[in-house]
């Protein structure tokens, strides 16, 4: 690693994360500050601080005039964002390339996503789904570190170029989130106020108003403040639980891009991406899109018992970026079995950590039900891969626990298409687990077990090549980690 040596427990590493999203693409440089954990084995580490160094200025994310992400302009915008910040690619010691948003319906977007990941082996490179973003938009935004010291809730209101992420946050923790097709970029022009981009969403509501707008026609402004009223009356209606009144009910469902959140009620509201920045009456600045006028109407309907109680966000524009960008790197674990080293090594895989401890209180379809709704947040592919399973494991190991355990795994992984499993798990049930999938139950993919390794959400792991003289493998932890304590 290219890290700083500050003593022989503590080091610095330097990370970058990218974000291509909807509407804006940015770069964001940070230094961690790791120190080994004196009360632990010598290979675990833990983080003292963490700090953003540098942020790269707004870049309207690109798009060719086919409609896929130009990928050559993204390119030089990365290159120039480490030019500009005075970083050489060679002493990066991890990253993170995020792709959110309406960037991940382009055709290219999984290209675009490995070209920078293979620039370096040390950045993960995710596609991050709907409720992922509304997750590292609530942490980025400082939302999460405001409901931490609370009884009541927060709402973290993003709204983006494409979608808008809704998350309810209480002591930390999210409570529940939900996305809807409502964004500042969905209808834009260009200088000469000819449409240039129409999603979805803005046909749904011009139909619903009787409108006729089309790419290449002019974005008059009567059309553009008749469209950009219903969205933030739809929105309004949502945060406000219905207190606003709505003549459009059957419109904000189809909206919708995940299950409504449903009525809530909250402490504090807070509004970041880009729109929250006219909210916050931080920028008047138009960028040829409807985020200006949508936002003046959010404010406008907003009731005044939600008014009092908006919070000004740590980050808005940037709260995706900041909430994606840290990362930090430890070395930890053994392993208890290995029947597939020919899938060795491994890199970037994404782990789905299971909340809470496995052996009690789950059934083994619901297992099987959380590791598909788990997979389909972090769009997994659908061509054959490795799935990676880790979770919390206490009290006695007994059979009939390990047993309704493995079937649930073995119910989520799909043996037509996944090549194997990795099973990371903090206490000493792995080598056990392991062996009722192969030898009772008759899984033949491969399986590799890793005892003692502590692992939280987000994270991603890379696994070595069995050692030659012991067998063991090198397991690198990499985490996003969010601005609060809480994680």
């Amino acid at each position: 690693m290219a890290e700083k040596l500050v003593d022989n427990d503590q080091f610095e590493l330097c990370t970058v994360g990218i974000d291509i999203g909807s509407a804006t693409s940015q770069v964001a440089f940070s230094i961690m500050k790791i120190r080994r954990l004196s009360n632990r084995l010598s290979s675990q580490y833990e983080v003292l601080d963490r700090n953003i160094v540098w942020k790269s200025p707004i870049l309207l994310t690109p798009f060719t005039s086919t409609g896929l992400i130009d990928v050559d302009i993204l390119e030089r915008f990365v290159d120039s964002s480490f030019c500009n910040a005075g970083v050489e690619r060679q002493s990066i010691d991890s990253g993170a390339v995020i792709l959110t948003g309406k960037a991940l319906e382009r055709e290219n977007a999984r290209s675009i996503a490995e070209l920078f990941s293979n620039t370096s082996g040390k950045f993960v490179c995710a596609e991050a789904g709907n409720i992922i973003e509304a997750e590292l938009a609530a942490f980025g935004s400082g939302a999460a570190e405001i409901s931490q010291g609370r009884t009541g809730r927060v709402l973290n209101v993003d709204i983006g170029g494409g979608t808008t992420k809704l998350s309810v946050l209480q002591r930390g923790r999210m409570v529940t989130c939900g996305v809807l097709g409502i964004g500042g970029r969905l209808l834009a022009w260009d200088d000469e106020r000819r449409v240039t981009r129409i999603e979805w969403p803005i046909d749904l509501i011009s139909n619903k108003l009787g409108l006729n707008i089309s790419v290449g026609d002019l974005a008059h402004n009567e059309k553009v403040e008749q469209i950009a009223s219903v969205m933030a009356e739809v929105l309004v209606y949502v945060i406000s639980s219905g207190k606003a009144g709505n003549d459009f009910y059957e419109l904000c469902s189809l909206l919708w891009l995940t299950n409504p959140i449903g009525p809530q009620n909250f402490d504090s509201v807070i509004f970041s991406g880009g729109v929250s920045e006219y909210i916050n009456k931080k920028s008047t600045v138009s960028y040829g899109d409807i985020g200006l006028p949508l936002a003046k109407h959010i404010s406008g309907l907003l009731p005044n018992e939600m008014t009092s109680k908006i919070e000004i966000p740590k980050e808005g524009i940037r709260a995706t970026i900041v909430g994606s960008c840290q990362f930090s790197t430890q070395i930890s674990g053994s392993t208890s079995l290995v029947t597939g080293p020919e899938c060795l090594p491994l890199r970037n895989l994404p782990i789905l950590r299971f909340p809470g401890s496995l052996d009690t209180g789950w059934t083994s379809s619901e297992i099987s039900e959380w590791i598909a709704l788990m997979r389909s947040r972090w769009n997994a592919p659908t061509d054959a891969s490795i799935i990676g399973v880790a979770f919390s494991w206490k009290g006695p190991a007994l059979y009939s626990r390990l047993r309704a355990v493995a079937e649930g795994l073995l119910g989520g992984i799909n043996p037509a298409r996944d090549l194997g499993v990795v099973l990371l798990v903090d206490n000493d049930v792995g080598l056990s687990l392991g062996r009722m999938l192969v030898d009772d139950l008759g899984y033949r993919g491969s399986v590799i077990s890793l005892d003692g390794l502590q692992v939280d959400e987000y994270d991603f792991v890379d696994i070595s090549e069995p050692q030659q003289s012991s067998g063991a493998v090198v397991v690198t932890v990499k985490s996003l980690l969010f601005d609060s304590n809480s994680q």
